[in-house]
């Protein structure tokens, strides 16, 4: 496996992080255009990929808008595949900016992707939050548009995501744009991001 540091050297602090491998799931094709909630805390009530209840996502600011998403991840396939939290990481931010401007009429976001790692055992699950390792990016719908086209090779923003059994999910393009299948984050989208990737030293 290909082993790759992952710098991301942002406002909101920087990251050493790594990625997992995504199922795609089987989708039933173009339909009906997604839907259009009045506002991010309503979508994603509805949308329901990241619970309010657990804490999994917050709405820090309603105006500017300001959502942090948690990157769950299982400590233990971190220490063995490092990688695992780049993808994990890039997953996060790229739910909290394209689904914002997808189901919601915003016009500007910024996302907080916050690090934890989870160990499981008998007694339970525990988690470690990394404050000091969270990424934050801020994007408008311009930008999130031109990423949609340039890097994901897409037309619209709604073409980023597919209507599955169970609600929407990403599209092919982006499944593949986010390393489905384990071939890892495609790097144009982490620059995108204005994240950077660096050789391992």
């Amino acid at each position: 496996m290909r082993e790759v540091l992952l710098a991301l050297a942002l406002a909101g602090g920087s990251l050493l992080v790594a990625s997992p491998a995504m199922a795609q799931v089987a989708t039933l094709g173009k339909s009906a255009a997604p839907p259009v909630f009045p506002n991010a805390q309503v979508a994603f009530d509805e949308l329901g990929d990241y619970s309010v209840e657990l804490g999994q996502v917050k709405l820090l600011k309603q105006s500017p808008l300001h959502l942090q998403i948690n990157a769950e991840v299982e400590a233990a396939t971190v220490r063995r595949f490092p990688m695992v939290m780049v993808e994990k990481t890039a997953e996060v931010l790229a739910y909290g900016l394209f689904r914002t401007f997808i189901h919601t009429k915003a016009n500007e976001v910024t996302v907080t992707a916050l690090p934890v790692l989870q160990t499981f055992s008998d007694k339970g699950t525990t988690e470690k939050v990394l404050k000091d390792k969270s990424v934050q990016v801020r994007m408008t719908r311009a930008q999130a548009e031109r990423v949609a086209r340039d890097v994901v090779g897409v037309q619209n923003l709604n073409d980023l995501v597919a209507k599955e059994l169970m609600g929407w999910g990403w599209s092919k393009p982006m499944l593949n744009t986010l390393g489905a299948g384990g071939r890892g984050v495609d790097p144009a989208f982490l620059k995108a991001l204005g994240l950077q990737v660096n050789p391992p030293k």
